[in-house]
């Protein structure tokens, strides 16, 4: 495989791959990337290598925010309904 520039402008290096059917590119960005969720925060670096970092106190308040919601949603006396047979 050879380093190739491309002439779009590209974040990262572009490599192609002679040979391949159709056309074939692999961009590999330069700098990490970084995705941040509501109580996970995800980081690629080039080398392929991905770091997590929970937010514990985050992760908990949404578990507890979806189990008072269900709680809510529910029968008052705790029963369930049985889904009915369709004729």
């Amino acid at each position: 495989m050879a380093t190739k520039k491309s002439k779009t402008e590209t974040k990262g290096v572009v490599l192609e791959m002679p040979g391949t059917i159709g056309s074939a590119k692999l961009v590999f960005p330069k700098e990490p990337v970084t995705v941040k969720g509501n109580h996970l925060t995800v980081t690629t670096y080039p080398d392929g290598r991905t770091d997590l970092v929970w937010d514990d106190d985050a992760l908990l308040k949404e578990v507890q925010d979806a189990i008072a919601s269900v709680e809510t949603k529910g029968e008052p006396n705790g029963k369930t309904k049985k889904a009915s047979k369709g004729k």
